[in-house]
C-alpha cells in the first residue's frame, strides 16, 4: 500500500523524544497502522491489533505471547496500558 500525504504526522513523530512511548488512536480506516509502519520502517516494533476480538481475548493473547516476561495479572485495557507504559 502506498503512503500518501502524511508528512506532517511523520514530522510530529520525529519530534517526539525516543524515550517516550505513544499510543495512536483514531477512527477506523484512516491509516493509523500504515503511518506507524512507515515511521518505524527501519526499527523493530510490536503491533497489537484487535482483529475484531473482545477486550479480554486481546489481553489474554498478549499475556500468552509474552509469558516469559512474568507479567502481572492484567484484566482490562486500562491495566494493560498502565503496564506497557510503565516498562
Amino acid at each position: 500500500m502506498k503512503f500518501y500525504n502524511r508528512n506532517e504526522e511523520i514530522k510530529i513523530l520525529n519530534n517526539i523524544k525516543e524515550d517516550f512511548r505513544i499510543a495512536i488512536i483514531g477512527r477506523r480506516r484512516i491509516g493509523k497502522t500504515r503511518l506507524v509502519e512507515e515511521f518505524y520502517k527501519d526499527k523493530c516494533i510490536n503491533f497489537f491489533v484487535s482483529a475484531e476480538k473482545a477486550e479480554k481475548e486481546i489481553i489474554n493473547g498478549w499475556v500468552k505471547e509474552y509469558a516469559d516476561l512474568h507479567l502481572p495479572n492484567i484484566d482490562n485495557f486500562k491495566e494493560f496500558f498502565e503496564f506497557v507504559f510503565s516498562i
